[in-house]
């Protein structure tokens, strides 16, 4: 987990105002927490941080929740309830 939280930081010190930069750094880290193997809270946890720490503009933001629903969808993690990171309340 610790592994995650620094590759966040350093993607947030990264990718400042590069916003399409920053979506792609938001959408890898998103398939590492979902591929990780961790628990479901443990993984709305870590995805409240990256929302927090990698902010984008909503434009960018809406772009990068279609990346949650299609990479959910598509790689089937909805198996351990991660449809629902967007319903947590925590977005």
């Amino acid at each position: 987990m610790f592994g995650l939280v620094v590759l966040a930081s350093k993607y947030a010190n990264k990718s400042k105002k590069k916003y399409d930069l920053r979506l792609q750094f938001k959408t890898k880290l998103l398939r590492l927490l979902l591929e990780s193997g961790y628990r479901r809270r443990d993984i709305e946890q870590l995805f409240f941080f990256i929302q927090q720490i990698l902010v984008l503009p909503e434009k960018w933001q809406s772009k990068f929740k279609e990346e949650v629903r299609k990479t959910i969808k598509k790689k089937k993690y909805g198996q351990n309830g991660c449809e629902n990171l967007y319903k947590t309340g925590r977005s």
